[in-house]
């Protein structure tokens, strides 16, 4: 008995075509799963007449579809970051994944598929860099097609060679799947080489997203002079390279000069948007990356810090305005058991930095300490960093009483959203505010290290062999940094976020009017929103965020008149923050 009559009984069961499915869709999860093998049987079924070979294209392409959206949905749940850790391979294969999205490649998911691992790892990043459903489901569904055509004609002509020779059929097989794997990567290759690198370029393949060991306000100006002090020997030339179009070029002379200061006082790069009544004003200073000459792009992407707070804070007040949720209510009623005297600290005492818990940053190694790179790929839970602070005494009592600022209160409030609505923080920011306003170089990559799409690199000091040498500190673990300070966004997006929202678009006015209200006398920080006085007595509110290797700022008029959003990488020459507050000023006052 051959084997053609072996498989006869399946090549008239109705179990065939849900085979094949179940076998293509195995293959966006599972590498090693054969597909080549089963669509060549397929093949061999049409060969000699028995299934319809727009069935085998129709099953298989099903089949793909659901198996890309299993693997990109585990890998954006808490548990597919932790399986892809666990492998070198694993992250490895993401890695490269997601460096094939940044170089915006024409229909990348869709050619992914030609390449030995490809799919199972696309389809991976695309989840880990939190790529948007509504941009990865047409893609897969392309991909899925074109999957399934190639496979059934693959199938149909390996089925020749395997009615003559079962062995010689599956080489043929095996032999057409890599060669045209092969071809596609060199076409890959030669496009990205040609590939225009404009600054500020669109990226296609852009991720929600989507970042080990820093936070937003990672810090404190203590932690700032430290890093500044530790590497006062260390020399950076990165010569100044403004570069962006403006209209009414001449008015804007003073603070293209204040951005080229910056830089030459302690940074790699600088990058900033104006807006004000001649519109919006781009412009760069520095470079994108030490050691080259790569201008920083103008609309290049950059981790925000603590200004992922503000778009925290708008999310738990768009929770109150829908009743949902109390300001009043205690950490208890959402927590329960997790803070010490979480009966007395509210909602609103995490909010606005008056809990009087301890701040996690201080429980942490910080550089240039090497101890501080130990924990650069390290995932964190919000359960571990909140335990590790809370294993500390409050810094002050009762709550309500003072104003002492506090990364772990934004984790519990990403925690609590978690709580109310089922949905992490990360999707509910991308569900209401992300996706509603266009925020498309905006992010929550969640454990994702890089940054995708165009953007400058980030440097910190660290300590070997007794010398302080700067490190590129662009990709990492932000987990540690979860609700307090993962983001990533682009100062266009910045801007239009903080219209928006002081314009009335996200919360109602008396909500708005709870924002800017500070938690104690005196404070300048109210339910996630800073706000301070210019020079010309005009008030601006916004936030800013120290991610360690990025800094940021983004702050508005009340009438929305004018908006500025600046973000630097430090080389910690010298400390820039009081030349960015000079830039700020002019660009309100001048």
């Amino acid at each position: 008995m051959d084997l053609l009559t072996l498989l006869d009984p399946l090549m008239t069961s109705p179990l065939l075509y849900p085979l094949l499915a179940g076998l293509g869709s195995l293959d966006g999860v599972l590498p090693m799963i054969p597909s080549e093998a089963a669509i060549l049987t397929a093949g061999v079924f049409a060969h000699t007449g028995a299934p319809s070979l727009l069935l085998v294209v129709v099953a298989t392409a099903l089949g793909v579809f659901i198996g890309d959206h299993l693997a990109y949905g585990l890998s954006r749940s808490v548990l597919g970051p932790r399986l892809i850790n666990r492998s070198k391979y694993a992250r490895r294969a993401v890695a490269v994944a997601g460096r094939q999205l940044d170089r915006r490649a024409g229909l990348l998911i869709v050619t992914s598929r030609f390449l030995p691992g490809g799919r199972v790892t696309m389809n991976a990043a695309c989840g880990t860099a939190r790529v948007p459903l509504s941009r990865f489901s047409p893609a897969s569904a392309i991909a899925a097609l074109a999957w399934a055509a190639y496979m059934a004609g693959l199938g149909y002509l390996g089925g020749a060679a395997f009615v003559e020779n079962p062995l010689l059929g599956l080489a043929v097989g095996l032999a057409l799947s890599f060669a045209c794997g092969g071809i596609v990567e060199l076409v890959r290759r030669w496009t990205a080489r040609r590939a225009p690198r404009a600054a500020g370029a669109a990226d296609p393949g852009r991720g929600r997203s989507p970042a080990a060991a820093s936070r937003g306000q990672v810090g404190s100006r203590r932690v700032r002079r430290a890093l500044v002090s530790a590497t006062a020997a260390v020399a950076v030339l990165a010569a100044p390279a403004a570069a962006a179009a403006t209209p009414k070029e001449a008015d804007r002379v003073g603070m293209r000069s204040r951005l080229d200061d910056v830089v030459a006082t302690g940074a790699v790069g600088a990058l900033a948007e104006v807006r004000d009544e001649h519109g919006a004003w781009r412009a760069t200073s520095g470079v994108a990356e030490l050691g080259r000459t790569r201008a920083v792009p103008a609309g290049g992407r950059f981790r925000v810090g603590s200004i992922t707070k503000t778009f925290v804070a708008t999310v738990v007040l768009q929770l109150v305005a829908e009743g949902r949720l109390g300001l009043d209510d205690p950490v208890e009623t959402w927590l329960p058991g997790v803070v010490p005297n979480g009966r007395r600290i509210t909602v609103r005492h995490l909010l606005d930095h008056t809990s009087g818990l301890y701040d996690v940053v201080e429980t942490l190694p910080m550089p240039p300490g090497p101890e501080f790179l130990d924990n650069r790929w390290r995932t964190w839970t919000a359960t571990e960093l909140v335990a590790r602070a809370l294993a500390n005494p409050p810094t002050f009592e009762p709550p309500g009483s003072a104003y002492a600022y506090s990364n772990t209160g934004y984790l519990l409030l990403g925690q609590i959203i978690e709580k109310v609505t089922g949905r992490s923080y990360g999707d509910e920011i991308e569900r209401r505010i992300i996706r509603p306003l266009g925020l498309t170089g905006t992010s929550l990559p969640g454990t994702w290290p890089r940054i995708s799409g165009p953007h400058p690199h980030g440097y910190l000091p660290t300590l070997r062999d007794g010398e302080t040498h700067l490190i590129d500190y662009t990709e990492m673990n932000p987990s540690m940094m979860g609700a307090a300070g993962e983001m990533i966004s682009t100062t266009r997006d910045l801007n239009r976020f903080f219209a928006a929202l002081l314009g009335g678009r996200l919360l109602p006015g008396h909500l708005l009017d709870e924002m800017r209200t500070p938690g104690v006398r005196g404070a300048s920080y109210g339910l996630g929103l800073d706000w301070w006085d210019t020079s010309c007595g005009i008030r601006v509110y916004g936030n800013d965020g120290d991610a360690l290797a990025y800094r940021s700022w983004s702050y508005s008029t009340e009438d929305l008149r004018r908006q500025v959003t600046v973000a630097v990488t430090p080389d910690f020459r010298g400390d820039p923050d009081h030349v960015v507050d000079a830039f700020l000023d002019q660009a309100f006052c001048g």
